[in-house]
């Protein structure tokens, strides 16, 4: 991530183009993260206060279903 944001300095682009690149960076940061979460076991999402069947759930969104507040 560092690599990202010190790439921003010394190539600059307009803010569309960062700001596509940020969502693009988001969008993979979310498909890896709910990838994980499916392949967690029951102990361990027990130990962050997740179910099964939420975790499930969550790792079926697709990559443009998130909460509002995390496009703002």
């Amino acid at each position: 991530m560092l690599r990202f944001i010190s790439l921003l300095h010394v190539f600059p682009t307009s803010a569309r183009k960062i700001s596509l690149l940020t969502r693009l960076v988001a969008m993979d940061r979310t498909y890896r993260d709910r990838r994980g979460l499916g392949q967690l076991d029951h102990d361990r999402l027990s130990d962050i206060g997740v179910t099964s069947q939420d975790a499930r759930v969550e790792s079926s969104k697709p990559l443009w279903n998130v909460p509002q507040y995390w496009t703002r």
